[in-house]
This record gives structure tokens, sequence and C-alpha cells, in this order.
């Protein structure tokens, strides 16, 4: 979706048909890929999710509809108001049903997954999830959950447990002279931003500690980070360093939902 973010300037073309390419490298590593998406990115571009549909490795997930936008209504007048991100329980459970419908008007998918647009949610969220069938959702982001669990709003959440990109690396915008003390105070891992090499040597080594914990990485990489960075070839050896390992999709993380 064309939300003019900073790393958009970056790129030239669209994140839904980079993640094409993304989807290339994943498979040629023997990976399986959870995208999430908003429903406005398919009314956008329903040809490439209808081709990402189609491949067997790649599943995809719920993403809200609009993703905040515009900013007037969910910040101003949403958050200020009500003190929800996601807007009114009625509202937010519209948004869902619409981007279920959505999925399965224009890939003939009924999701299961969900993740929310920087992990915006509120005490309504999971219940409306798992209302509207929504078997698993992945907003919760930090060093201190292991794997997946069953939540007691009747769903199961799968914590993003390895330090996501997006973050914690340098890339196109986000540099040493313009990322700000308020962005890494806020994020959940204990750890300033990097730059790509140093970010993928931490995150294989984070991999590597919560395996033998006995834990489920749960990994968070964007296709437009990577693009950025290096022209995916960071993520190219992560997929490398991955493939050593069985790798399963967000709904297939479910059967640990008790860890």
């Amino acid at each position: 979706m064309s939300m003019e973010t900073r790393d958009q300037r970056y790129l030239t073309d669209t994140e839904p048909r980079i993640s094409e390419t993304y989807a290339d490298i994943a498979e040629r590593h023997g990976l399986k890929v959870t995208f999430f998406a908003t429903g406005k990115a398919l009314e956008e571009e329903p040809r490439v999710f209808q081709r990402l549909a189609r491949r067997e490795h790649v599943e995809l997930g719920g993403h809200n509809y609009y993703a905040f936008q515009p900013c007037w209504l969910y910040n101003w007048i949403f958050y200020r108001t009500f003190g929800l991100w996601n807007g009114p329980s009625a509202f937010q459970d519209w948004e869902i049903q619409k981007t279920i419908d959505q999925f399965r008007e224009i890939t003939g998918v009924r999701i299961r997954a969900w993740r929310d647009h920087a992990y915006r949610r509120d005490h309504n969220t999971y219940r409306l999830l798992a209302k509207n069938d929504i078997q698993v959702v992945s907003d919760e982001v930090g060093p201190k959950w292991e794997g997946p669990y069953q939540h007691e709003d009747g769903i199961v959440s799968l914590p993003v447990n390895i330090m996501p990109d997006s973050d914690h690396m340098y890339h196109g915008y986000f540099r040493p002279t313009t990322t700000k003390d308020w962005q890494l105070k806020r994020s959940r891992f204990p750890s300033d931003m990097m730059w790509p090499n140093k970010w993928l040597e931490c995150v294989k080594s984070n991999i590597k500690k919560t395996l033998d914990k006995g834990g489920i990485p749960c990994l968070l990489v964007h296709p437009a980070p990577m693009k950025i960075a290096g022209n995916f070839e960071v993520l190219d050896r992560l997929c490398a360093f991955l493939s050593g390992y069985k790798s399963i999709t967000a709904t297939e993380a479910m059967q640990f939902g008790n860890v």
C-alpha cells in the first residue's frame, strides 16, 4: 500500500511487488513465510496477491484494512477521544471483517493469521479477532517470550521474539544521524540500532539462544528494509542460515500454543 512512508522514497516499486522477490528468495532456500497485508493493499494490487496466494510456501494474513490512514481519523479522533488506536469496538470489528472479506474476494483465501499495523492493538482487539475466527495473532514483541501461547481471549499469540529489522537495522532514512532517542526507547529489545551485517549476526545468535532454551523463534523481516539494505543480499544470507532449520507459517505455529 502506498502510504508515503519514509521507506517508500527509497523504493522504485511498491512493497507488495517487491514481496514477490522476497518470496522467491525464501522459496530458493526451502523456507515458508507469512505475509501480513492490509485490505487496502489487496484493493490496489489484486494481481500481486493472487500470485502470492498460489505459492505453496506463502501464507497470507491480515494487517488491518486502512493501516490507520487517514491519521486525523485514527490518531486525532479515535485515539484522542476514545484512547483506542483502532477506534471503537464496532468500527474495529467492521474493519477486521472487511479485511477478511477482501482477502476472500480477491484471492479466495480465508485468512486465519493477523498482525496489527505497527502492533497497535487495544483491549478489544484479540477478542474481536477470535470472534471473526482469526486463530493466531502476532502483535506482541520482545525477548521475554519463548514461543506462542494460548491467550485468554481465545486466540493463540505468536510473539515476535527475535529483534525486527525495522526497529533495529539502519536502512534508508534510518541512519545514525536521523534515528531519534524516542525510537530507541520504544524498542522492546535492549539493543541500539545497528548496521545490516551486525543486525544479521545478532539475529542468528538470538535464534540459536532461543532454540537452546527450547523456544520457537519468530522473526519479523520486512520486504522494504531488506530491499533498501543491499537489494535483498541480507535477506538471502539470513535465509541461507534459516535453511538449516525447519520453518513453519504463523498458523502452523498454533500447534505449539501452550508453550
